[in-house]
């Protein structure tokens, strides 16, 4: 998320050999299972709105 964020901030050129890699390596995180669902996210976001509330 933090690589990502860094582009959004900061966007650069990229190749198109980084960027392939990228992709590549975001669809091994997939399968392994490391990702939030839509609904994980909406549930992580009420519960810090709870917190902080």
């Amino acid at each position: 998320m933090l690589r990502y964020m860094k582009k959004v901030i900061n966007p650069e050129r990229v190749r198109i050999e980084q960027y392939n890699q990228e992709l590549e390596d975001a669809e091994k995180e997939i399968e392994a299972g490391n990702f939030y669902t839509v609904d994980e996210v909406k549930g992580n976001i009420r519960a810090i709105l709870t917190e902080i509330g």
